[in-house]
């Protein structure tokens, strides 16, 4: 089930470098399609944020199981784009994320958390 997934988000391009962060985000696209079609990810999207004077720019979300996303962090593919972010973007980098029902079950151990204290 897709409810584990790993969030990339950047900021703006580091000055001179607009052009190749550009050709980036096409070839992460292009990746991206990839991943879901040999079954690394069940799917992803992309955002762009409207502009607000601050970070992030924009994101990209894949979505997974554990094991998937697991699998996809330490891909080459998504290491490769994950350096070139870091050359070409500000405030470049990656976070794992929960929803749906593993959300449910994360807030679920911290209520019971809560309740020991």
């Amino acid at each position: 089930m897709g409810d584990y997934g790993v969030s990339v988000t950047w900021g703006e391009p580091k000055l001179g470098r607009e052009k190749q962060a550009t050709e980036l985000f096409l070839h992460a696209v292009t990746l991206n399609d990839d991943l879901v079609a040999n079954g690394t990810v069940e799917r992803w999207d992309a955002i762009l944020f409207e502009p607000s004077g601050n970070g992030p720019g924009g994101a990209v979300r894949y979505y997974g199981t554990v094991e998937q996303m697991e699998a996809l962090v330490r891909s080459e593919g998504f290491l490769t784009i994950v350096a070139r972010g870091e050359i070409l973007l500000h405030d470049f980098g990656f976070r794992r994320f929960v929803t749906g029902q593993a959300l449910a079950e994360v807030m679920g151990r911290f209520s019971t958390l809560l309740d020991s204290l």
